[in-house]
């Protein structure tokens, strides 16, 4: 059967009816309890009011943790009647002095941290111990806790009075306290137990646990309250978990925004667009040198500081974004900074929209990027402009050519010239001086280039020593070759570099360019072109392109392609010529001349292929194929023809082959190679090759002197050697050029210069070989100068092998063919054209 539950009505009709059975007894203990309650409430004044005094007194002694003046201060405390025991104690709890002078209770904490949590939510809190009332004081400065005092007073009297004021009350209604106190005890257990119960509960979730629960089992509604109570407190344990939790991330978030913002060292903008206010955070004023009080809250502070060509660029990309036709908003502008300059800033943002899609907010940063900026800027200048003269470079150079090309394309009035320039003589300054002063000559020359034009115009060093410049907008071709002039006269005018004086000058190329040009390269090399030619037709002047220059730049590269074949497949053949001594009328050797044997045009002369050859550098696998098969036909003729002393091929050796380092090692080689003997093996070197480097020239001469090589000058007289270093150089010969051979006369006229070469010759213990004999009477003549040695068409026009071979079985040349005025050299050898 269930358990009939008590309405409340029901306990309330019970509780009439048993105040009404005991009426007598009820005022009894109505005046017992108003006497007891009047003690009480005495001794409580009297607690608060000694606590409240101590609160007052002492919290400069907690802030000066003055122990000593607080024990006087409980000391005193402890001697007013009714008190048993004061202690002081610091905010966590520990007591500091319990008033008496042996504190063996300090540092000791409090065995009731109820008591002491109490202390934080309450003023004042009093509690009833068996044997005292417990009062405690929380102390306090200002906001801040320092701890409290807790004082103890005694109950005896109290319960003394208590006890007297009973008796006089227990004789009057005996008989009703008895049925009252049977009433009470089923009250208290029907209704006071569940609502001190709740009361508990409630104190309970006041301080803060809300955890605590509620058991009452009375089976009415203080059950249902009870239970209400338990799920209430659990629902709002379990709110404020995740209120904390999310106030946690949220703290958490909040700080790993401002340490990244501080770490990207960014300004911050927030935009209310509904109030038309911007907030911009103390970084954002700092960027542009403002105090935090300096900047209102207005887009005006922002968009008055852009830079005012970036000014409206900005606002339409910002509207666009706002618009919502750009996800995100970013730009990077000018801003003016206090000191009155410019300082380059990144801006990015986002909108944030309502339900409608209508921005209401915008956020974001604001990054000084100007450090980036200006290394953006010297990159792409140092990527157009040379490092040294700061002029443009050839990339620079072209674009705008490029430009001036398009606009001559569309303008028929519009004309331009291009001026090449290459510096003369450039290497000597650098070999000299050092590669330094001409660093300097150069940057002098860029100087004095820039004065003689034009704003308008453009000059950009290309590289090394060359410089180009763009004439924009002239008339005619004299305006481009006025500007030439200018620029000669101009560098007349030494330079001084580091001390030293310095002369400089330039050989100029000029094209025009007109509606007719198409590409800009082409140009270029035209005036390139031009340039050469100048330097081909002596240096220190300028030259006008026409087309036949450029057809012999095609030319010349297409022989040059021919000549690279040739050196791969060996398209050469050797002639030879002989050396014919007066004295004997024999045949001492004979000097092996180069020829090249086109496929389609035939045999070429050394005069059209040698310069290009020397300029590409193809003469030194030229020259060394020339020495082995030289040396070896001289080498099969010794074996044929073993004659004493035996013969000698005359081999030149080319200026960049003297210059290879392993010069010496290839010419040791090659006469091992081929087994001829050093002593038949002639060198020939063009003074000018000896006079580039006189002395590393002179010590590899040498060497090649021990391994027992002749050596000769060749074309003596043409070049520029100084007579001071002749008797050091280890040659033997000197082979006199045939321009001073051709100016000898019949009459013996013009005859001088040969007699001081050939008398110099003799004094320096040296003999001479006379080039170009041609006739009888250049014949008579250097034999009257007892030149020892001719070498010309007189005797041989250059031969092949085989005819040479002739030539050595028809020896010796006789005299009297000489006198008889017929060609010195046997019946149909030789005379042949080569």
């Amino acid at each position: 059967m269930a358990r009939r539950r008590m309405g409340l009505r029901a306990k309330f009709i019970l509780f009439v009816s048993a105040l009404l059975m005991a009426f007598g007894a009820v005022v009894t203990a109505a005046t017992i309890h108003m006497e007891e309650e009047i003690v009480r409430q005495r001794l409580v004044e009297k607690a608060a009011g000694v606590a409240s005094l101590l609160g007052a007194t002492a919290p400069n002694l907690f802030v000066n943790l003055d122990v000593k003046s607080l024990r006087l201060l409980l000391r005193d405390t402890l001697r007013q009647e009714e008190v048993l025991y004061a202690y002081a104690f610091d905010a966590d709890g520990y007591i500091l002095t319990d008033g008496t002078g042996e504190n063996p209770f300090r540092y000791r904490r409090l065995q009731d941290p109820v008591s002491v949590r109490a202390v934080a939510a309450t003023d004042q809190l009093m509690q009833f111990g068996p044997r005292a009332l417990d009062v405690t004081q929380p102390v306090y400065l200002h906001d801040r806790k320092l701890g409290g005092i807790r004082v103890g007073f005694t109950l005896a009297k109290m319960h003394g009075e208590i006890r007297a004021t009973r008796n006089r009350s227990i004789a009057v209604g005996a008989a009703f306290v008895l049925g009252g106190i049977l009433l009470a005890a089923f009250l208290v257990r029907a209704v006071t137990r569940p609502l001190a119960r709740l009361m508990e509960g409630t104190e309970a979730v006041s301080r803060g646990e809300l955890g605590k629960t509620i058991e009452v089992r009375t089976g009415d509604e203080l059950e249902v309250l009870a239970a209400s109570f338990n799920q209430m407190t659990e629902n709002l344990h379990l709110s404020m978990e995740v209120e904390r939790r999310q106030a946690e991330a949220l703290r958490e978030s909040e700080e790993r925004y401002a340490l990244a913002m501080r770490g990207a060292n960014d300004g911050l903008w927030d935009w209310d667009l509904r109030h038309g206010r911007i907030y911009f955070s103390p970084r954002w004023k700092v960027m542009l040198g403002w105090a935090e009080d300096e900047v209102r809250d207005g887009m005006e502070e922002w968009f008055s500081r852009i830079h005012p060509d970036d000014r409206e660029r900005v606002k339409t990309d910002l509207a666009a974004h706002l618009e919502g036709h750009t996800p995100h908003f970013e730009s990077e502008h000018r801003m003016r900074h206090k000191d009155g300059t410019y300082r380059w800033m990144l801006t990015r943002g986002i909108a944030v929209r309502d339900e409608s899609g209508r921005a209401y907010r915008a956020a974001g940063s604001q990054t000084d990027v100007t450090a980036r900026k200006v290394a953006e800027e010297q990159l792409l200048h140092d990527a157009f402009h040379d490092a040294l003269t700061t002029l443009p470079n050839r990339a620079l150079f072209m674009d705008r050519l490029e430009q001036a090309v398009l606009r001559a394309r569309r303008s028929r009035d519009y004309l331009f010239a291009i001026l090449f320039l290459d510096l003369d003589r450039f290497k000597v300054v650098n070999d000299s001086l050092g590669h330094s002063v001409g660093d300097h000559l150069l940057v002098g020359i860029a100087r004095r280039l820039h004065l003689c034009l034009r704003a308008s115009d453009t000059i950009a060093r290309l590289g090394g020593d060359e410089f180009a410049i763009i004439l924009d907008d002239i008339r005619d071709v004299e305006d481009a070759k006025r500007v030439a002039e200018r620029i000669h006269r101009d560098l007349a005018a030494p330079f001084t570099l580091d001390g030293h004086e310095v002369y400089a000058s330039v050989s100029i190329g000029i094209t025009m360019g007109t509606t007719a040009c198409e590409h800009a390269e082409d140009l270029l090399r035209d005036a390139d072109i031009a340039m050469y030619r100048a330097k081909a037709l002596g240096k220190t002047r300028h030259e006008v392109f026409d087309d036949t220059m450029h057809a012999r730049a095609v030319a010349l590269l297409e022989t040059e392609l021919e000549l690279r074949r040739a050196v791969e497949h060996q398209h050469f053949r050797l002639l030879y010529q002989p050396i014919v001594s007066l004295e004997s009328g024999r045949i001492i050797g004979f000097e092996a001349l180069l020829r090249w044997a086109h496929p389609d045009r035939g045999v070429i002369p050394p005069s059209e292929f040698i310069p290009l050859a020397e300029d590409t550098g193809l003469i030194v696998p030229i020259g060394w194929w020339v020495l082995e098969e030289a040396c070896r036909q001289m080498r099969a003729w010794h074996q044929r023809f073993p004659l004493a002393p035996p013969l000698s091929i005359s081999v030149n050796l080319s200026g960049k082959q003297l210059a290879q380092s392993d010069v010496i090692e290839q010419v040791e080689r090659t006469l091992a190679k081929t087994g001829l003997p050093p002593s038949s093996l002639i060198l020939e070197i063009t003074e000018s090759v000896i006079m580039e480097d006189v002395e590393t020239t002179t010590r590899r001469l040498a060497r090649l002197r021990d391994l027992g090589v002749q050596l000769h000058i060749d074309d003596f007289g043409t070049g520029y050697s100084s007579l001071s270093h002749l008797d050091r150089f280890p040659v033997t010969t000197l082979k006199l050029d045939r321009y001073f051979v051709r100016r000898l006369g019949e009459s013996g006229e013009n005859s001088d210069l040969v007699d001081a070469v050939v008398s110099l010759a003799r004094q320096l213990g040296l003999q001479v070989i006379a080039e170009g004999v041609e006739t009888p009477a250049q014949h008579a003549q250097l034999r009257a100068l007892r030149c020892e040695y001719m070498q010309g068409y007189l005797f041989s026009r250059p031969v092949d092998g085989s005819t040479a071979e002739a030539l050595i079985a028809a020896e010796p040349f006789m005299p009297e063919e000489e006198a008889a005025g017929r060609p010195m050299a046997p019946a149909g050898v030789g005379l042949e054209p080569a």
